[in-house]
């Protein structure tokens, strides 16, 4: 017999899951969590969470639903309470934090104020007010349907991280700009006048200070309450007081509620067109155009939202200490925010500071979100004619107390901590949205934010690192002779070291930092371009190398590019940076040096080293008497090209002192690849260290790349001579020492070359 839907049972991952809960776990909703530690203290937060959350609703519906579409304010309140609701108790079931509060997007609600006053001043375009009416829900809509969308594609592709590289003074003048638009709006709210800057002083006439600076003063008693007690029953104790308070003092002056709504006091729905239901709505007359037209609010809104968000997580695990799936968060809004859409609601996102308030106060579950959902939903169809009894008032202090943080959080004490050049930043960006509009602030904020980019990033050193060949030499081990040469004449070659993605600015930068070079220095031959810490480059960069190419030449300089990857390769054959130009291009910095010193030599013409092995020694010990004894008890080979000198693992440890040709070290892997470690020429040694290891072994193979006349001497045969052996153990271990030290010269100078 087939179990009941729910109790059936599956295996997954060695624990029974009912079904009911694989199907909750599909959809991402979390099955625990559920239980308070301490029940008192979640229903008492989520209560009175919930009671301000439906007050918010109203504030907001408030601001949207004005003027010609106020007689549709009971509608937008439902709506949005439903809306509420929604992200409410969706993030609440699939958040990994269980205290998670989320409600609307304060953000997006003042922006759409702003378009909710255009739309008031273009009603003559609209088919009739429950057409505009309509579009209005349809934008709202639209724009909480994108930002869930952006939010799963955020998800699904990890750009949490990409989203948060909005340069951060730039988001502080987007968010200050909001709490001027919040401050607008709750004066628009008390005195039905838009806000414009040009004529401000009518916002000073007696009839309508009376209407908003109580309001004002409101706000700004209840920021400075918050500020002394830092308690969740603040805000709404004080919110309490204010409508008490407001009904007292009309009461004591004799204005009975009816009088209330004509003075503008309270809000009046019985306007000529009546109150509205959902069913007056004209989703046919919907204006599209308009819709069209505001399409850089709607873009606006889903932007800020976006970074409201990804800082809102960032903020959450900083203040609750424990860590989150970020992409499981951003999926986890994006679902809330797609059904809100759905149902003609606002975006919303997780409430830092009642997540983080709650959470510290003794919170345990997500019974104080799910509570705040439930207080919502019963609003919705309980109190959307009791916006006719809300104050003013009430509804302008809060819209105010929300202005007073923003400016102050993200104007004040944000600029508080920058410097003077990104304070001024947020207070241009700010400045251009009091005086012209958000959205050319918006428009503002992103070329700053590019020129902040172009300006800063040009000031990155590209230039890793830089020397001289004379202070820096290749792996190709010389003679002592040929390096001296080297070290006089090595001025001649310049190395530069690049770093980081080469754009427009910072190679220009470059470009000059090498014509400077050139003017304050003389006598370069080539310079070396090396890129193997690059990591790419712009077309606009990849041209500035023509410029510096045609430059060197007219200089007679020779370039030298080395360790460019792919990308970088393909960038500049896109370009035609070598157009016909055919510089040199080498696969890694080593055999530029390589290249360089064997010009040097060979432009020189000089004798470069020691004819025999008498004298190699003799240059090696400084001593020919020392040269002339132990070249006597070392034996000689001769090595055709390919010939190995020893191999890997090999357990014979002598010293070889090359008289003629070129010994290449390399390390063989099993698989028959070769990795080049070393190069020596005529009047080097090879192999002393085999001697004085633990294991007496060779650690690499040494095969002749030329014919090569090679001396060996094996530290055996040095003991092997009876009284004269100390005297000639003696010698070998000097002759091993200044070895060493010329070894240890080496790694200096390779070390000093790739900082």
């Amino acid at each position: 017999m087939a179990q009941p839907y729910g109790q059936m049972r599956r295996e997954t991952g060695g624990k029974k899951v009912t079904t009911y809960q694989a199907i909750l776990t599909r959809l991402g909703v979390r099955t625990t969590g559920y239980r308070p530690k301490f029940l008192a203290t979640d229903l008492s937060l989520g209560a009175i969470n919930g009671i301000d959350y439906v007050l918010w609703g109203y504030t907001f519906s408030s601001m949207i639903f004005t003027g010609a579409l106020s007689g549709y304010l009971p509608v937008a309140v439902a709506v949005l309470m439903v809306s509420s609701t929604i992200i409410a108790v969706v993030v609440a079931t699939t958040s990994d934090f269980p205290v998670n509060v989320a409600g609307l997007a304060e953000q997006a609600v003042a922006i759409l104020a702003t378009v909710a006053i255009l739309m008031n001043g273009r009603m003559g375009e609209f088919a009739g007010v429950d057409a505009a009416a309509a579009t209005m829900f349809v934008i709202m809509a639209l724009t909480t349907l994108l930002f869930g969308v952006c939010l799963h594609l955020a998800a699904k592709f990890n750009l949490s991280l990409i989203i948060q590289l909005m340069p951060f003074p730039v988001v502080c003048g987007f968010l200050a700009g909001t709490g001027w638009l919040f401050f607008s709006a709750a004066i628009t709210t008390m005195t039905d006048a838009e806000v414009e800057f040009a004529h401000l002083s009518r916002l000073f006439a007696l009839d309508s200070l009376v209407h908003w600076m109580p309001a004002l003063a409101c706000g700004l008693a209840i920021t400075v309450l918050m500020k002394v007690k830092d308690h969740y029953l603040t805000l709404p104790a004080s919110l309490l007081a204010c409508f008490a308070g407001f009904y007292a003092f009309a009461y004591w002056q004799g204005m009975p509620l009816d009088a209330l709504r004509d003075g503008g006091w309270v809000f009046k729905l019985e306007h000529a067109a009546g109150v509205k239901g959902l069913a007056d709505l004209d989703f046919a007359g919907v204006n599209l155009s308009f819709i069209v037209s505001v399409l850089p609010e709607i873009a606006t809104i889903v932007l800020i939202c976006l970074l409201s968000a990804s800082f809102a997580f960032s903020a959450l695990e900083l203040g609750s200490g424990g860590s989150l799936d970020l992409r499981h968060e951003l999926s986890s809004h994006g679902s809330a925010n797609v059904v809100s859409g759905l149902g003609f609601g606002l975006p919303g996102i997780t409430d830092v500071a009642y997540s983080v308030m709650y959470h510290r106060m003794g919170a345990s579950s997500r019974l104080p979100a799910l509570m705040t959902g439930g207080f919502c939903l019963l609003a919705a169809f309980l109190g959307g004619s009791a916006v006719e009894y809300l104050p003013k008032l009430l509804v302008g202090a809060l819209v105010f107390l929300a202005a007073i943080h923003l400016i102050h959080d993200w104007l004040i004490a944000a600029c508080r901590q920058m410097n003077r050049a990104d304070a001024l930043t947020v207070w241009l960006i700010f400045g251009v949205i009091v005086v012209v509009g958000f959205i050319p602030g918006i428009l503002l904020g992103i070329i700053l934010t590019s020129l902040m980019f172009i300006v800063r990033y040009s000031k990155i050193e590209v230039v890793g690192s830089s020397f001289s060949l004379d202070k820096m030499s290749s792996s190709v081990d010389r003679s002592s002779r040929e390096i001296a040469l080297i070290r006089e004449f090595g001025k001649a070659v310049s190395v530069f070291n690049l770093r980081g993605f080469l754009f427009f600015g910072s190679a220009n930068v470059f470009f000059e930092r090498i014509k400077a070079t050139c003017q304050q220095e003389t006598g370069h031959s080539y310079f070396i371009f090396n890129f193997r810490r690059v990591l790419g480059i712009d077309s606009t960069a990849a041209q500035v190398f023509v410029k510096l190419i045609n430059f060197l030449d007219s200089k007679g300089i020779t370039p030298i590019f080395c360790g460019m990857n792919h990308t970088v390769s393909e960038a500049f054959r896109v370009s035609k940076v070598f157009g016909e130009f055919e510089p040199l291009v080498l696969d890694d910095l080593d055999l530029a040096l390589t290249w360089a010193e064997e010009k040097l030599l060979a432009d020189r013409k000089q004798e470069t080293g020691p004819s025999g092995i008498r004298e190699i020694l003799a240059e090696i010990l400084g001593d020919s008497e020392k040269a002339e004894r132990m070249s006597g008890i070392m034996r000689r080979l001769s090595l055709d090209k390919g010939d190995y000198l020893f191999h890997k693992g090999d357990s014979e440890t002598s010293l070889y002192v090359i008289e003629s040709g070129t010994i290449e070290v390399r390390l063989e892997q099993p698989d028959g690849t070769a990795t080049r470690l070393r190069e020596f020429r005529k009047g080097t040694v090879v192999g002393e260290m085999a001697a004085y290891s633990d294991r007496k072994t060779r650690s690499a193979s040494a095969l002749a790349v030329e014919k090569s006349v090679v001396y060996g001497l094996a530290p055996g045969s040095v003991k092997a001579l009876g009284d004269r052996a100390q005297e000639y153990e003696v010698i070998l271990h000097e002759f091993v020492a200044r070895l060493l030290s010329a070894r240890l010269l080496f790694m200096n100078s390779r070390t000093e070359a790739d900082l």
